[in-house]
């Protein structure tokens, strides 16, 4: 899956890992898993600003 800057994509999957170090100043790192292969989601802080809880809590 591929995007071009600003294009919304929607991903599903098992979350593999969660990263938000402090030197990438707010911006999450998650990889996620499901029966086709593996994803790497870059997440900008004013969107997880908006979905925080879909991040945060677990399933």
């Amino acid at each position: 899956m591929q995007a071009r800057d600003g294009q919304w994509r929607e991903a599903a999957g098992l979350v593999l890992v969660r990263q938000r170090p402090g030197s990438a100043k707010g911006v999450m790192f998650i990889t996620i898993e499901d029966e086709t292969g593996i994803a790497n989601l870059v997440v900008w802080v004013k969107v997880f600003e908006n979905i925080a809880g879909s991040c945060s809590a677990p399933a």
